[in-house]
């Protein structure tokens, strides 16, 4: 009877085992649809300027990550930011649609998985236990529940279909293989860094497997590795990773066994997940080193010593090479991050699907890889219930980085989102403590003083974030808006224009340079920037109800209804819009259309008693 489940799963077609796999998928992250924008989310989509149009698709792909919101970001991964372009062009910044972009990226990778290990072994159940472990597994929540994770998928899913297609030429030929090939390296390269590593798993492959070197298209595809890194260090050197890690090379390698400790612990039991791990020096008599190092010796000996066993061999060098972009040997912004095991535990899951379909009690198999799954979808379910609330998150990760001045820095956006002011100057006043040199918290301080009205403190901490850095563009943006509260207009007009000059595709600041030159009667310069505010983000209402204010002062009617209209469109709720519409509409005798937008101010909740009056004997 054991026997007889075991052969019926032998026989299932493809087709019911990826359907499972991809119900799974869904099941398991959906609750996570409704998780809010956290961390990088912000930079990367909420506040980037670039996403809002694809006019910036050559800003997209000359520039980093976070340029967009005036962020200097080194990662340069330009299908990630073209993904989120059209993300914005479909949902603009409803969240649910960019989780719903990773879940399905998630689930492509896991089906690419099944199709790559069946294409190697040509077994049915090794590919569906495989890929029904690497989608149920909670180690995977930092690079799907976390949008701005969306990298790990999106270069994983290109680099496995690439290695597939690379297969099927190498036995097969043909010119839609080879193009698929060299195509899907291209996109997995422009998606996240860690794809140069690609030609190195293809060279294990073919020593895993005894097969000859497709010498033409391995070529081709060295070459565009060695044309993207040669563009990195020269059109797009600006661009190169320069984090300040802890330690020299030689004191960070260390931190590369902790790092293999943990991430093994975490494979096998995911517990306390989460996303600070920090940029820390260890000792080398540190008790997780000495495992680390133990457990890499051990396995690379078992690999050698099976090395003609492709079942052994394979899977474990599949998981140290793919760590070795993401191992910290060259610095990056921590020892060890959970979303970095994202294609490393391919090799994991390999080996755990073995092992559950090698037991001798083959009734076992269902038992076994039920339960995992099971426990593995719970985790996962949990996890994303963190995810989905920012103070709970940060406030999480805080009982294990406690220590963190960019978690207190988050913790403390949260709450002044949530306009719990006092809380957040608690919060950042410990990430000052955490970082005392955080041009970002003290400009985030401000905001806060700006928010409860205590203009004069929010102007010294903004200050005092571009006295720390004088290429932190937000920090002058925040004076010029100070500035202009106060009525300090050139002071304000000096401010913007230095955030300009630092970030020239800032919509903002245009909008509001375009404003102060109105108060001071500069109308065509006031147009000049509201419209290349507009041409920057064409969403921003703001500027198209500011430039319909410059018009309609100019008396240029037809050009201010066409922005106000505009802004409406923008905002369907924007009354004063709706108020200034009537008040062109009345000067152009067009009494029905005054009529109907101030109706529709005074429902948004604008009253106007000189406009109301006008209007009434019509």
């Amino acid at each position: 009877m054991a026997v007889g489940k075991v052969e019926i799963l032998k026989r299932w077609p493809p087709i019911l085992s990826l359907a499972l796999i991809i119900i799974l998928g869904f099941i398991i992250y959906s609750n996570s649809l409704s998780g809010e924008f956290v961390w990088d989310d912000k930079v990367l989509i909420r506040d980037n300027m670039y996403i809002r149009s694809f006019r910036h698709l050559g800003n997209v792909f000359t520039a980093g990550i976070g340029q967009g919101a005036g962020i200097e970001a080194n990662s340069y991964r330009p299908l990630q930011m073209v993904s989120y372009m059209l993300g914005y062009a479909f949902w603009r910044l409803d969240v649910r649609g960019y989780h719903l972009l990773n879940i399905l990226l998630h689930i492509c990778v896991a089906v690419s998985i099944y199709w790559l290990i069946f294409i190697l072994y040509r077994d049915k159940l090794l590919s569906f236990f495989t890929s029904i472990l690497f989608v149920a597994h909670p180690i995977h929540t930092g690079a799907v529940t976390y949008i701005s994770g969306g990298a790990d998928p999106l270069a994983a899913v290109f680099m496995i279909i690439c290695l597939i297609f690379y297969i099927r030429q190498s036995r097969l030929g043909g010119l839609i293989n080879y193009s698929a090939a060299i195509i899907c390296f291209i996109l997995a390269l422009s998606a996240r860094e860690n794809s140069l590593i690609l030609p190195v798993l293809l060279l294990l492959y073919h020593y895993a497997f005894r097969k000859k070197v497709n010498t033409k298209l391995f070529l081709s595809l060295v070459t565009i590795a060695a044309a993207y890194i040669l563009l990195r260090i020269t059109v797009l050197k600006n661009m190169l990773p320069h984090i300040d890690a802890s330690g020299h090379f030689l004191q960070r390698i260390p931190g590369v066994f902790v790092a293999i400790t943990n991430y093994l612990r975490l494979l096998v039991i995911p517990a306390n997940l989460h996303m600070e791990y920090g940029n820390r020096v260890f000792s080398v008599t540190d008790l997780k080193v000495i495992t680390g190092v133990f457990l890499v010796v051990f396995f690379l000996t078992v690999a050698i010593r099976q090395r003609r066993n492709s079942l052994v061999f394979f899977p474990i060098m599949w998981f140290f090479i793919t760590l070795v972009p993401v191992s910290n040997l060259y610095p990056l912004n921590a020892y060890m991050a959970e979303h970095w095991l994202y294609l490393p535990s391919v090799g994991f899951f390999l080996i755990a699907a073995r092992v559950i379909k090698g037991a001798r009690n083959k009734s076992l198999i269902v038992i076994i890889s039920v339960a995992i799954v099971a426990f593995y979808s719970f985790m996962t379910i949990k996890q994303n219930n963190y995810w989905n609330d920012p103070v709970t998150l940060y406030q999480r990760t805080l009982k294990y980085a406690p220590a963190s001045g960019r978690v207190y820095n988050n913790l403390g956006i949260a709450w002044r989102e949530s306009k719990e002011y006092n809380k957040a100057i608690v919060a950042f006043s410990k990430a000052i403590k955490c970082n005392p040199q955080d041009a970002y918290t003290y400009n985030n301080l401000g905001l806060v003083y700006s928010d409860m009205g205590e203009k004069k403190r929010a102007l010294s901490f903004y200050r005092k974030a571009v006295d720390i850095d004088s290429s932190y563009a937000q920090g002058f943006y925040n004076l010029g808006n100070i500035y202009t509260s106060e009525g300090a207009y050139q002071k304000a007009i000096d401010a913007y224009r230095k955030a300009i000059e630092i970030n020239p595709y800032a919509a903002k600041v245009y909008c509001n340079l375009g404003t102060v030159y109105t108060y001071i009667g500069r109308n065509n310069e006031a147009a000049d920037m509201l419209e290349k505010a507009i041409r920057i983000n064409p969403y921003d209402a703001d500027a198209y109800y500011n430039l319909g204010s410059v018009y309609a002062y100019k008396n240029e009617d037809s050009q201010a209804i066409k922005a106000y209209k505009k802004a409406i469109k923008n905002n369907p709720n924007y009354a004063e819009a709706y108020n200034n519409l009537a008040v062109v509409y009345l000067r152009q005798k067009n009494f029905k259309r005054a009529i109907q937008n101030y109706g529709k101010a005074k429902e948004l909740g604008i009253t106007n008693s000189i406009l109301e009056e006008s209007l009434k004997i019509y």
